[in-house]
């Protein structure tokens, strides 16, 4: 497989895995004891939907990155 398509393999992955975690009410997370954890699923809870979904690409992305340096 190319890297591109590998790349667009981790996406959607990733895309999936949060939303599963989101539709949730991150259940997952929730249970990790850590405060930066409860601040961005406070941060998370406060922004609007257009918010949420830009922030939700922006961490996939960023994710993504780690797993293809350039």
């Amino acid at each position: 497989m190319p890297q591109s398509e590998n790349c667009d393999f981790v996406i959607r992955l990733l895309r999936e895995a949060f939303c599963r975690e989101c539709s949730s009410g991150f259940a997952w997370l929730r249970r990790t004891p850590s405060t930066s954890s409860r601040k961005f699923l406070d941060y998370f809870a406060s922004l609007n939907d257009a918010d949420k979904s830009a922030l939700m690409e922006a961490l996939v992305q960023h994710a993504t990155l780690n797993a293809f340096p350039h």
